[in-house]
């Protein structure tokens, strides 16, 4: 399993690609946006359950229940969580593509996670 220090760089490179590469204007460029904005957040999340608990979860299923019931996450994050990885499964198995409101929103609810989660990354 990926260790806390692991799961913080991951998401820090993702971060960094997408607000080096993505344009939540382009069409082409909104699911993937939602897709990696929801990738970001598992990896916030994975990193404290790592850091406060020494938790792991192998699987979606099994991190959805970590996430409700560890005591770590507001109802905020968890809220904003399980909206990213529904877009997220809708932008990746849909044949509908995500608009661009839903990519920006997708995108500042993954911040709002890393603010609320980790907020001394964001001083």
């Amino acid at each position: 399993m990926p260790t806390a220090q692991e799961h913080k760089k991951k998401y820090q490179d993702n971060k960094e690609v997408l607000n080096s590469v993505f344009d939540c204007n382009n069409k082409l460029h909104c699911n993937w946006i939602v897709t990696i904005s929801f990738y970001i957040s598992l990896h916030i999340i994975e990193a404290k359950l790592a850091m406060n608990r020494n938790l792991h979860s192998r699987d979606h299923k099994q991190r959805d229940e970590i996430i409700e019931n560890c005591g770590l996450f507001s109802r905020n994050v968890k809220s904003k969580y399980k909206q990213l990885k529904s877009n997220c499964w809708s932008a990746r198995y849909s044949k509908n593509d995500m608009a661009p409101t839903i990519a920006n929103q997708m995108k500042r609810f993954a911040e709002e996670i890393e603010a609320e989660v980790f907020p001394e990354q964001n001083k």
